[in-house]
């Protein structure tokens, strides 16, 4: 290796030290602001792949609710690192990583009731339609089935579609690159901002919200257990 190759190298190593440094900096200011919004949004992805526990341990009767339920823990993760991401500073990627948490906890519940779908995007890379699996969740005759399920006479909604619709729109504007969410013309592009920062803890907590009351209001054993399994979450609402 010449040594114009490797001073080329070690300048990009240090440019990557520099990013990491500074993104760590954020990270910090980050953390000694907005505790209890942090404490929130962490004990909830915990109650999220909770919900994927109960209905493994307790619900499924097959391999194939066994593997749709594991789809919490993925939502568990996602959460974690769309928090990091923000903390550093990075809203972009961190909102990117968000509409997968959205995405991801609609279709664990939308799944568990087409399992042969599961098996088209597991086995033969077919893509989820966020708009179908809303519909599907909101349909009246499916939610005369849950209530039925849930041995109730009022076939109410499981959860906002209207809101996880418009979250699921504006976090997809980011993923493909709508000029509105262009970040780089900012003047504190990729600096802390206490604002920015909290809107998207705000954010991360309704998208959690959804996803916890998609997953009670179609699971009996996900009402009653949750709170004892994550007896936290009674306090948090």
């Amino acid at each position: 290796m010449s040594d114009d190759m490797f001073e080329k190298i070690e300048e990009g190593a240090n440019i990557l030290r520099r990013l990491a440094s500074h993104f760590s900096a954020n990270l910090d200011s980050a953390l000694s602001t907005a505790v209890a919004e942090v404490s929130r949004v962490e004990m909830k992805a915990r109650c999220l792949t909770s919900v994927g526990t109960v209905l493994k341990d307790q619900c499924a009767t097959n391999e194939t609710q066994r593997e749709i339920a594991k789809i919490y823990d993925e939502v568990f993760a996602d959460c974690v690192c769309s928090i990091y991401l923000a903390g550093q500073g990075l809203d972009r990627p961190a909102q990117l990583v968000l509409r997968r948490v959205l995405e991801l906890g609609v279709a664990a519940v939308y799944l568990w009731d087409v399992p042969h779908e599961y098996w088209g995007w597991r086995q033969y890379d077919k893509d989820l339609s966020f708009s179908e699996m809303t519909e599907h969740l909101s349909a009246p005759a499916y939610l005369r089935y849950v209530a039925a399920m849930n041995e109730r006479e009022d076939a109410i909604p499981i959860f906002e579609v209207t809101l996880a619709r418009n979250e699921y729109r504006a976090l997809s504007n980011t993923v493909h690159g709508k000029i509105a969410t262009f970040e780089t013309g900012i003047a504190d592009r990729f600096h802390h901002s206490d604002e920015d920062w909290k809107t998207h803890l705000g954010r991360v907590e309704a998208i959690q919200n959804l996803l916890l009351d998609a997953a009670r209001g179609r699971f009996p054993i996900v009402r009653k257990q949750l709170p004892l399994v994550q007896p936290q979450l009674i306090a948090l609402k």
